[in-house]
Protein backbone atom coordinates (compact mmCIF):
# COMPACT_ATOMS: atom_id res chain seq x y z
CA UNK A 1 0.00 0.00 0.00
CA UNK A 2 1.39 3.42 -0.95
CA UNK A 3 1.68 6.37 1.41
CA UNK A 4 -1.24 8.12 -0.29
CA UNK A 5 -3.38 5.00 -0.04
CA UNK A 6 -2.52 4.64 3.64
CA UNK A 7 -3.40 8.28 4.27
CA UNK A 8 -6.69 7.90 2.37
CA UNK A 9 -7.58 4.79 4.35
CA UNK A 10 -6.76 6.52 7.63
CA UNK A 11 -8.86 9.55 6.69
CA UNK A 12 -11.79 7.31 5.77
CA UNK A 13 -11.50 5.42 9.03
CA UNK A 14 -11.36 8.67 10.98
CA UNK A 15 -14.47 9.99 9.26
CA UNK A 16 -16.43 6.83 10.02
CA UNK A 17 -15.20 6.80 13.62
CA UNK A 18 -16.44 10.35 14.16
CA UNK A 19 -19.93 9.18 13.23
CA UNK A 20 -19.99 5.59 14.44
CA UNK A 21 -18.28 5.97 17.82
CA UNK A 22 -20.79 8.43 19.38
CA UNK A 23 -23.70 6.34 18.09
CA UNK A 24 -22.14 3.19 19.48
CA UNK A 25 -21.51 4.82 22.87
CA UNK A 26 -25.09 6.04 23.20
CA UNK A 27 -26.50 2.70 22.07
CA UNK A 28 -24.24 0.76 24.42
CA UNK A 29 -25.31 2.91 27.38
CA UNK A 30 -28.98 2.42 26.49
CA UNK A 31 -28.61 -1.35 26.40
CA UNK A 32 -26.51 -1.27 29.57
CA UNK A 33 -29.52 0.15 31.39
CA UNK A 34 -31.68 -2.63 29.94
CA UNK A 35 -29.19 -5.48 30.30
CA UNK A 36 -31.84 -8.25 30.20
CA UNK A 37 -32.98 -6.91 26.82
CA UNK A 38 -29.39 -6.87 25.56
CA UNK A 39 -28.87 -10.44 26.75
CA UNK A 40 -32.11 -11.64 25.16
CA UNK A 41 -31.50 -9.94 21.80
CA UNK A 42 -27.87 -11.01 21.84
CA UNK A 43 -28.82 -14.66 22.20
CA UNK A 44 -26.82 -15.18 25.40
CA UNK A 45 -29.63 -17.37 26.72
CA UNK A 46 -29.18 -19.94 23.92
CA UNK A 47 -25.43 -19.58 23.45
CA UNK A 48 -25.83 -18.40 19.85
CA UNK A 49 -26.13 -14.97 18.27
CA UNK A 50 -29.71 -14.21 17.23
CA UNK A 51 -28.91 -11.72 14.47
CA UNK A 52 -27.73 -14.26 11.84
CA UNK A 53 -30.71 -16.49 12.61
CA UNK A 54 -33.28 -13.69 12.43
CA UNK A 55 -31.87 -12.45 9.12
CA UNK A 56 -33.44 -15.46 7.43
CA UNK A 57 -36.92 -14.04 8.09
CA UNK A 58 -36.69 -10.86 5.97
CA UNK A 59 -34.50 -12.53 3.34
CA UNK A 60 -36.96 -15.39 2.89
CA UNK A 61 -40.08 -13.23 3.07
CA UNK A 62 -38.79 -10.58 0.68
CA UNK A 63 -37.56 -13.22 -1.76
CA UNK A 64 -41.02 -14.77 -1.74
CA UNK A 65 -42.54 -11.32 -2.20
CA UNK A 66 -40.30 -10.62 -5.18
CA UNK A 67 -41.28 -13.93 -6.74
CA UNK A 68 -44.99 -13.21 -6.28
CA UNK A 69 -44.58 -9.73 -7.76
CA UNK A 70 -42.80 -11.20 -10.78
CA UNK A 71 -45.63 -13.68 -11.28
CA UNK A 72 -48.12 -10.80 -11.23
CA UNK A 73 -46.03 -8.77 -13.69
CA UNK A 74 -45.51 -11.62 -16.14
CA UNK A 75 -48.99 -13.16 -15.96
CA UNK A 76 -51.12 -10.11 -15.28
CA UNK A 77 -52.92 -12.05 -12.55
CA UNK A 78 -54.03 -10.17 -9.45
CA UNK A 79 -54.74 -13.30 -7.39
CA UNK A 80 -51.37 -13.25 -5.61
CA UNK A 81 -51.41 -9.59 -4.58
CA UNK A 82 -52.60 -10.25 -1.06
CA UNK A 83 -49.95 -12.90 -0.52
CA UNK A 84 -47.23 -10.65 -1.90
CA UNK A 85 -48.20 -7.79 0.39
CA UNK A 86 -48.45 -10.13 3.38
CA UNK A 87 -44.93 -11.53 3.00
CA UNK A 88 -43.57 -8.01 2.41
CA UNK A 89 -45.08 -7.03 5.77
CA UNK A 90 -43.71 -10.14 7.45
CA UNK A 91 -40.27 -9.32 6.08
CA UNK A 92 -40.40 -5.79 7.45
CA UNK A 93 -41.38 -7.00 10.92
CA UNK A 94 -38.65 -9.64 10.84
CA UNK A 95 -36.10 -7.09 9.66
CA UNK A 96 -36.96 -4.79 12.57
CA UNK A 97 -36.32 -7.52 15.14
CA UNK A 98 -33.16 -8.65 13.33
CA UNK A 99 -31.94 -5.06 13.32
CA UNK A 100 -32.31 -4.78 17.09
CA UNK A 101 -30.31 -7.97 17.54
CA UNK A 102 -27.72 -6.67 15.10
CA UNK A 103 -27.37 -3.40 17.01
CA UNK A 104 -26.70 -5.35 20.20
CA UNK A 105 -23.92 -7.26 18.43
CA UNK A 106 -22.54 -4.07 16.89
CA UNK A 107 -22.06 -2.43 20.31
CA UNK A 108 -19.48 -5.17 21.01
CA UNK A 109 -17.35 -4.51 17.91
CA UNK A 110 -14.20 -2.48 17.34
CA UNK A 111 -12.07 -1.16 14.49
CA UNK A 112 -13.15 -1.92 10.93
CA UNK A 113 -15.91 -4.21 12.18
CA UNK A 114 -17.42 -1.25 14.02
CA UNK A 115 -16.98 1.16 11.11
CA UNK A 116 -18.37 -1.04 8.35
CA UNK A 117 -20.94 -2.53 10.69
CA UNK A 118 -22.28 1.01 11.02
CA UNK A 119 -22.55 1.29 7.23
CA UNK A 120 -24.28 -2.10 7.13
CA UNK A 121 -26.80 -0.94 9.73
CA UNK A 122 -27.40 2.38 7.98
CA UNK A 123 -27.99 0.56 4.70
CA UNK A 124 -30.49 -1.72 6.40
CA UNK A 125 -32.39 1.32 7.67
CA UNK A 126 -32.65 2.59 4.09
CA UNK A 127 -33.84 -0.86 2.98
CA UNK A 128 -36.51 -0.91 5.70
CA UNK A 129 -37.61 2.56 4.58
CA UNK A 130 -37.95 1.37 0.99
CA UNK A 131 -40.05 -1.61 2.01
CA UNK A 132 -42.16 0.55 4.30
CA UNK A 133 -42.71 2.96 1.42
CA UNK A 134 -43.55 0.02 -0.81
CA UNK A 135 -46.27 -1.16 1.55
CA UNK A 136 -47.76 2.33 1.77
CA UNK A 137 -47.74 2.68 -2.02
CA UNK A 138 -49.42 -0.70 -2.43
CA UNK A 139 -52.09 0.23 0.13
CA UNK A 140 -52.72 3.48 -1.75
CA UNK A 141 -53.24 1.61 -5.01
CA UNK A 142 -49.90 2.67 -6.53
CA UNK A 143 -48.80 -0.90 -7.10
CA UNK A 144 -46.14 -0.26 -9.73
CA UNK A 145 -44.43 2.25 -7.45
CA UNK A 146 -44.66 -0.23 -4.59
CA UNK A 147 -43.04 -2.93 -6.70
CA UNK A 148 -40.28 -0.57 -7.82
CA UNK A 149 -39.49 0.38 -4.22
CA UNK A 150 -39.41 -3.21 -3.01
CA UNK A 151 -37.23 -4.31 -5.95
CA UNK A 152 -34.79 -1.52 -5.13
CA UNK A 153 -34.83 -2.57 -1.50
CA UNK A 154 -34.15 -6.18 -2.47
CA UNK A 155 -31.11 -5.22 -4.52
CA UNK A 156 -29.73 -3.14 -1.66
CA UNK A 157 -30.43 -6.03 0.72
CA UNK A 158 -28.15 -8.30 -1.30
CA UNK A 159 -25.34 -5.74 -1.15
CA UNK A 160 -25.85 -5.05 2.54
CA UNK A 161 -25.91 -8.77 3.26
CA UNK A 162 -22.57 -9.20 1.53
CA UNK A 163 -21.13 -6.34 3.59
CA UNK A 164 -22.55 -7.87 6.76
CA UNK A 165 -20.83 -11.17 5.99
CA UNK A 166 -17.53 -9.35 5.46
CA UNK A 167 -17.94 -7.55 8.78
CA UNK A 168 -18.70 -10.80 10.58
CA UNK A 169 -16.02 -13.04 9.14
CA UNK A 170 -13.31 -11.01 7.39
CA UNK A 171 -13.21 -8.12 9.88
CA UNK A 172 -13.45 -10.28 12.97
CA UNK A 173 -16.82 -9.20 14.34
CA UNK A 174 -17.76 -12.77 15.24
CA UNK A 175 -14.66 -13.17 17.43
CA UNK A 176 -15.08 -9.72 19.00
CA UNK A 177 -18.74 -10.29 19.82
CA UNK A 178 -18.15 -13.74 21.27
CA UNK A 179 -15.25 -12.52 23.41
CA UNK A 180 -17.18 -9.50 24.66
CA UNK A 181 -20.24 -11.58 25.51
CA UNK A 182 -18.19 -14.18 27.36
CA UNK A 183 -16.40 -11.45 29.32
CA UNK A 184 -19.74 -9.90 30.25
CA UNK A 185 -21.07 -13.11 31.78
CA UNK A 186 -17.82 -14.59 33.14
CA UNK A 187 -17.24 -14.65 36.94
CA UNK A 188 -15.27 -11.69 38.27
CA UNK A 189 -12.87 -12.03 41.21
CA UNK A 190 -13.61 -9.91 44.26
CA UNK A 191 -11.77 -9.65 47.55
CA UNK A 192 -13.36 -11.24 50.62
CA UNK A 193 -12.97 -10.30 54.26
CA UNK A 194 -10.26 -12.93 54.84
CA UNK A 195 -8.20 -11.70 51.88
CA UNK A 196 -9.00 -14.55 49.50
CA UNK A 197 -10.56 -14.09 46.09
CA UNK A 198 -14.10 -15.12 45.29
CA UNK A 199 -15.82 -15.09 41.89
CA UNK A 200 -19.18 -13.46 41.27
Amino acid sequence: MTTNQSRSTANGAGFLDRIASPVQNVTDKAFHVAEPVRSALGGDWIGHRLHPMLNDIPIGAWTAGLALDLVEITSGSKKLRRGADLVQTLGLVGASVAALAGIVDWTRTQGDAKRYGFIHGAANMVIAGLYGGSLMARAAGMRKLGMALSCTGYGLMLGSGMLGSMVAYKMGAVTQIRGSAEEAISPRPVATSNGTAAHV
